[in-house]
């Protein structure tokens, strides 16, 4: 099942850097870093409440490590 969401995912991503390739640098998909979050709302119970401020902490330092790349789009 994953594999074949990564081949589908990877052909879509493929079709959009096609269609950008004259105003970006084109990424593989394979070079891309997926992540997949499971938030928790409302909240039940402490582990739940951990787990959301675990996400919360790593999607910050995903956010800052962006934020010092250069733009694809300029």
């Amino acid at each position: 099942m994953k594999k074949s969401r990564d081949e589908s995912n990877g052909k879509i991503f493929s079709g959009l850097m096609e269609k950008v390739k004259n105003v970006s640098n084109i990424i593989d998909y394979k070079e891309l870093n997926i992540k997949f979050y499971n938030s928790y709302s409302p909240v039940k119970n402490e582990k739940q409440k951990n787990q959301n401020n675990k996400n919360t902490e790593d999607l910050e330092i995903l956010i800052k490590d962006i934020c010092q790349k250069e733009p694809l789009f300029c």
